[in-house]
Parts: structure tokens; C-alpha cells; sequence
């Protein structure tokens, strides 16, 4: 039966493709799938649908973009009035919406086994869904995707996919304010942050030595020995930029002599 109606509403999809003809039936094709899961749900010998079967007349996306869960639960209470028989606890649409989603992110990961590429559609509401169900659906992709090594990379991917770039750079922006507000003594640390923030050089100098490792392992160090070591390299690249300025064609490397430094004071501290 499915497959039936599923069949059908292809191939009248097809021929109005195949004519070029423009005419606005997805709303009668969301009703006729959305009054198919409510006949399933409401069938003593079924009591559920298969979300994926029907993705052929409505993509997963689609389905929940235009939150067919609603229609199904109007369609569903209209079976109830009409038999006069109502099954509690049933249909919960909540429980549906959660199940289209769990099949995008499936969907997803089953692709990225032939593609190499984490792909979502562009959906509106989507970007709109809870931390708790964005966790849930990047877990299920990645599990469906069978991806053997996980990088922070591929969840961020993912999680621009879902939220759109904007809505991504908003959240990093809501976390950098509120990790500043946790800091106990902002005092000491605010006017370096405006300092660097002010300054695009400066900026771009701090993510080149994030992304260097360097800070991590400054980090590590012992708290003590720390700002001598700062120093050292801070002297170090002082002397390189004097060296630069008095000799402009002295092209002599130094690129790992803040290693070296840190290596030293590391074993001064055991």
C-alpha cells in the first residue's frame, strides 16, 4: 500500500516535470502522505509509519522543513473523531519530528560513505533546532557515516551545515562573552583582550600562534618558570626583528628557537 501511493506520486511528479507544467500540488501530496503515516499510526496491527519508505514522495528534508509531524497530527485527530476511537499515547508528534530528523542525519551519513563529504540541505528550520538535538543528529550522522577518525574539523563542518555561518559565528560570539564573564578577575585581562581584538595584526598573530601549538604548551608548563621562557622568546624575536631592520638581507632562520627555549626551561622544571 506504501509502495503504492508512493509510486503513483512519483510518477505524477515526473510528468509534471517532464511538461514543464507549474501547478502547486505539494500541498495535496503533503496531505496524502501526512493521512497515510496517521492510518499507519492509527492501525492496531501497525501503530507506527516507515518515514523512510515515504522519503520517496517527500525528501526527509522536506518533510521536515514544512513539519509534515503537524499535519500528521491534525490528520491523525480527524481518524479519531470520525471512528470515534481514541488511542492514547499513540501518535506523539514530537516523537515523529524527532524520527524525520534522526533519518536526515542517517541519510547524511549513509552519503558520505560514497561521497567522502558531509552534505545537508539548506533548511530553515533546521538551523532553529535545540543544542540537545543538534548534538543528537551530528552523533547519528557520524555513526551512520562510519567515519573512522572524528576531528573537531568534521563537527564544525557539520554544525555550519546545520546552523548556516552566521548563525555559527553568533553562538562563538555568545561563548567568548560568556567565558569572559566567568573569568574571576577580569580586571587584569580585559584591556589586553580590547588591545588585541583593536588590532587585525594582532589578531592574526594570536590565531597563528594558537594554531602553533605554542600557547598549549606554554601552557603546560609550570607557572613559575613560565614568564621567563616568555621572555626568552620575546627577546628572541626582538633580536630577530632588530637583526631584520640593521640587515635587511640577512636571511638567517631561527624558526625553532622558541622550541629549543621551552625544551630547556622543561628540563630545569623535572
Amino acid at each position: 500500500r506504501e509502495d503504492e501511493i508512493v509510486s503513483k506520486l512519483q510518477e505524477l511528479k515526473q510528468i509534471l516535470n517532464d511538461n514543464n507544467i507549474f501547478i502547486d500540488i505539494q500541498e495535496n501530496i503533503d496531505e496524502i502522505v501526512a493521512k497515510k503515516m496517521a492510518e499507519n499510526y492509527y492501525n492496531d496491527s501497525i501503530k507506527s509509519t516507515n518515514v523512510y519508505r515515504l522519503s520517496k514522495a517527500i525528501t526527509l528534508i522536506k518533510m521536515f522543513e514544512r513539519d509534515l509531524a503537524s499535519k500528521v497530527e491534525d490528520e491523525y485527530r480527524k481518524i479519531e473523531k470520525q471512528r470515534g476511537k481514541k488511542e492514547e499515547g499513540r501518535f506523539n508528534k514530537e516523537i515523529l519530528d524527532k524520527q524525520i530528523l534522526n533519518e536526515i542525519a542517517k541519510d547524511i551519513g549513509y552519503r558520505y560513505r560514497n561521497t567522502g563529504r558531509f552534505s545537508i540541505s539548506t533548511s530553515k528550520r533546521l538551523q532553529d533546532i535545540s543544542e540537545e538535538s543538534e548534538k543528537e543528529f551530528i552523533n547519528t550522522e557520524l555513526n551512520s557515516s562510519n567515519k573512522k577518525e572524528v576531528t573537531q574539523e568534521d563537527i564544525q563542518t557539520i554544525k555550519i551545515q546545520i546552523r548556516g555561518n552566521k548563525k555559527v559565528e553568533e553562538e562563538k560570539e555568545y561563548n567568548l562573552i560568556k567565558a569572559i564573564r566567568h573569568i574571576e578577575d577580569k580586571s587584569q585581562y580585559l584591556d589586553v583582550l580590547i588591545n588585541i581584538v583593536s588590532d587585525e595584526e594582532q589578531l592574526k598573530t594570536l590565531n597563528m600562534i594558537s594554531k602553533s601549538g605554542l600557547i598549549e604548551n606554554l601552557s603546560k608548563i609550570q607557572s613559575n618558570t613560565r614568564e621567563p621562557i616568555i621572555t626568552k622568546i620575546s627577546d628572541t624575536v626582538k633580536e630577530k626583528t632588530s637583526d631584520k631592520l640593521e640587515n635587511p638581507n640577512n636571511n638567517v632562520k631561527i624558526e625553532n628557537k622558541e622550541e629549543i627555549i621551552i625544551k630547556e626551561n622543561e628540563e630545569i622544571d623535572r
